[in-house]
């Protein structure tokens, strides 16, 4: 209804509106997807995952002082730990960039931690979830009608959760502000945010299931752009090395090798909703 507006704005109605069902209030923490524009449940548009963002590549040199043989497979990690793994997260070769791995790789890898992934329809997910893993059963679900670049990250996000579970739970401690961080900027795609953050909570985790999420998101980022999480949060990306690179129950299958000069500016990126089954 056209009202008359006193305060100022005499003779120029405006138009208020009421919002009657709550459905209809879009959440300060949704991102927009358009093929979900007339969903009821709006912050399922953080449903849609996106790879972390592309930056410039730090030189070989920041990460290996001393060199290496241009061409040829590392040896060692930047902290001198052999390189054994099948699957390696970060600088491969001498000389060569920062690789992620693909999605062929982070299927062997969840393979070789004994995990059989399956594609399944919403029904067999939880609620709002894209993909779960049970460590009982050994079983990572995937949503059967995901495109390509959705599935890769939710395995991936799922693969953080086999790889936090390997090693015995990685200790948060000391790294609660990048963790925070880093789940937000992965479920709404802002990474320039320094304020109000997306926790686990506001997209339906308990408070139980926060700490492996976050943790799981770190390490999905690390295995799809290990030259984002080098340069923006160095010091967890090396708490995430020291966690995985010498543990034998992991060390065989992935490793995680990417040194680093510091931040240089966090730009956006990806979304996630992949929930795990417990």
């Amino acid at each position: 209804q056209n009202l008359a507006d006193d305060v100022g704005f005499n003779a120029k109605p405006k138009t208020h509106y009421a919002i009657f069902d709550p459905r209809n209030i879009r959440s300060i923490h949704a991102a927009f997807d358009p093929a979900k524009a007339d969903s009821a449940d709006l912050l399922a548009s953080l449903g849609v995952p996106q790879k972390p963002p592309q930056i410039g590549q730090l030189p070989f040199s920041a990460d290996y002082p001393a060199g290496a043989p241009e061409g040829l497979p590392l040896s060692k990690t930047i902290e001198g730990i052999p390189l054994t793994a099948k699957h390696v997260a970060g600088r491969r070769v001498g000389g060569g960039p920062d690789q992620a791995l693909n999605p062929s790789e982070l299927d062997d890898m969840l393979k070789l931690l004994n995990y059989e992934k399956q594609l399944v329809p919403k029904s067999d997910l939880p609620s709002k979830a894209l993909g779960s893993i049970n460590h009982g059963t050994r079983k990572v679900s995937i949503f059967d009608k995901l495109g390509p670049l959705e599935a890769e990250g939710v395995t991936a996000h799922e693969a953080g959760h086999a790889i936090d579970k390997a090693v015995g739970t990685i200790d948060p401690a000391g790294h609660s502000a990048d963790l925070t961080k880093a789940f937000s900027a992965g479920h709404d795609g802002n990474f320039k945010r320094t304020a109000h953050f997306l926790r686990p909570s506001d997209v339906g985790y308990s408070k139980a299931e926060a700490p492996a999420e976050n943790m799981a998101e770190a390490l999905r980022m690390y295995l799809q752009n290990p030259n984002w999480m080098k340069a923006n949060m160095p010091d967890l990306a090396a708490k995430l090395r020291k966690s995985v690179n010498a543990n034998p129950r992991v060390n065989h299958v992935i490793q995680l090798n990417t040194g680093g000069l510091g931040p240089i500016g966090m730009i956006a990126g990806t979304t996630d909703r992949a929930k795990r089954q417990r």
